[in-house]
């Protein structure tokens, strides 16, 4: 009997992938059959994601998957797309888009969150959904929206976050996944979540543009008939929809067993640093220090906060022409040591090009040592964000009351060696880095759970364990130089946050 595949969609915003997975034996192998780019593209002073082009590579991915199965006697069983957060989609009545889609990087979003927070102030709609605040939420996307183009917000009858789309595109039919739409700021925190109707009400849309709430796991239908003879695989094929924001199904494939005093990074363009927990944690304390709770895998939450992350090293590594980002951690290892860090999250690193130069301004405008060199800037992006985690991991074992030994780093950001064992020199803590798959491992494994392959999330990470090589890192020496390190990096957050109260 030949064997089941899962076939992974993994979209980021850079590029994309399809992976497939088998499980045999207790273990999962995973191969890459398709990877493609995810360019944004820049038109009338405003950002969007390519719709065909991520439409043309789910086929085109199917195809090839579908091929590979049968080279390799393996019956492709399901399909499920997993994406970055927080961008959605708008789709009318005669079930197309009806405006193109917006990238969360565009500059429409911070006078949008200012105007929303003008009507109903930061600690009610907290108090509403427990989700931290950022200009790119899609509550905000949305506001800006309806003043741009109030005719489009009119048409829409339904509205998908971005898996949805492209699991609306797979199968025809209409779902909203709970791990998704909880990065939008619009889903009420209490248990079972749904959307809030008074912050729907900020955006101009119908309150049944809004479907009712899914969980990952739940197989929706099957790949439409049109969309299997383009990719020329079975009609059979399910579509399961995962754990479909990223950050969820790299929280799934933390390789964990018995340990219980585990913390977790999501490591790609941005970083996600939380913990998991039985429910969410809403209250003042969490408010004041900026931690989301976002929806997990078997009414979990993920008690987190985001951290721009390997965005500086993908920027600098355009602007220096390094298409091997080794290049880039062998000259900031060969770099001086330097008294200097940034604040990761300032809108002043939100955009795209000449990162060197806007980390050397940072600097000059700090009053810090400035990095001339190539390695000088890398060095200061992974000791920023090294000192961002610890300041992280700081707030979140305050507000737990409860200490993590180990941080375990998952996704493409794991590689990162540089920013790995800074993390535990920053820390004090055990880093365990690996799957760099994360997202996708996630993803079969979520597609495995319900297909019935899989018990429960338990086995699941006992798979995980199993499956997968991961590098340990363990803190040398504590350096003081971490602690006035952190002591800047914290000057420089009150600094931010009163600008913003300002």
């Amino acid at each position: 009997m030949a064997k089941k595949g899962y076939l992974a969609f993994d979209l980021g915003a850079g590029s994309g992938r399809a992976i497939l997975g088998t499980l045999e034996d207790g273990r999962l192998e995973l191969e890459e059959v398709h990877r493609f780019e995810n360019a944004v593209k820049s038109e009338n002073g405003g950002l969007y994601w390519d719709a065909e082009n991520l439409f043309d590579n789910l086929i085109g991915g199917l195809r090839k998957g579908g091929e590979f199965a049968r080279q390799k006697n393996i019956r492709l069983a399901s399909v499920g797309v997993d994406t970055w957060g927080v961008d959605y989609a708008l789709i009318g009545e005669d079930g197309r888009l009806v405006s193109p889609l917006r990238n969360y990087r565009d500059k429409r979003n911070p006078s949008a969150m200012e105007e929303v927070l003008a009507e109903v102030g930061k600690e009610e709609i907290y108090s509403i959904t427990g989700i931290q605040f950022m200009p790119i939420n899609t509550l905000y996307q949305l506001r800006a929206h309806q003043k741009i183009d109030p005719e489009a917000i009119k048409r829409t009858r339904r509205f998908f976050m971005m898996p949805d789309l492209m699991h609306y595109f797979l199968s025809g039919k209409e779902t909203n996944e709970i791990t998704i739409a909880s990065t939008s700021q619009m889903l009420e925190a209490n248990t079972p979540k749904v959307w809030s109707k008074k912050l729907i009400g900020l955006t101009g849309l119908r309150e049944d543009a809004f479907g009712e709430l899914i969980n990952p796991g739940t197989y929706i239908g099957n790949v439409r008939r049109e969309i299997a003879e383009r990719a020329g695989i079975s009609g059979d094929v399910k579509v399961i929809v995962p754990a479909s924001h990223d950050t969820a199904g790299a929280v799934i494939a933390a390789p964990v067993t018995s340990d219980k005093n585990w913390c977790y990074i999501s490591s790609g363009t941005w970083s996600l640093f939380g913990a998991e927990l039985p429910t969410p944690k809403v209250d003042i304390a969490s408010f004041e220090s900026g931690f989301a709770n976002e929806a997990g895998i078997n009414g979990t939450t993920r008690m987190l906060k985001n951290v721009q992350g390997m965005w500086f090293f993908q920027q600098c590594g355009a602007h220096y022409g390094r298409d091997n980002p080794g290049e880039l951690l062998e000259q900031a290892q060969k770099a001086r040591e330097i008294d200097c860090v940034i604040d990761p999250d300032s809108l002043r690193f939100s955009q795209h090009g000449n990162m060197p130069l806007k980390i050397q301004r940072f600097a000059e405008d700090s009053g810090q040592d400035i990095p001339l060199t190539e390695g000088e800037v890398v060095k200061v992006c992974g000791q920023s964000l090294a000192v961002a985690y610890r300041h992280v991991l700081d707030k979140l074992e305050g507000l737990l009351e409860k200490r993590f030994e180990t941080i375990h780093i998952i996704g493409g950001g794991a590689y990162n060696y540089l920013v790995n064992q800074m993390t535990a020199d920053a820390t004090g803590r055990r880093v365990v880095a690996g799957p760099y798959e994360g997202s996708s491992i996630g993803n079969v494994l979520t597609q495995a759970m319900g297909d019935g392959k899989i018990e429960n999330l338990e086995e699941a990470r006992r798979i995980v364990a199993a499956s997968f090589e991961t590098k340990v890192y363990e803190p040398k020496k504590i350096n003081a130089n971490w602690e006035n390190l952190l002591g800047n990096y914290c000057t420089l957050v009150r600094l931010r946050r009163e600008l913003e109260k300002s």
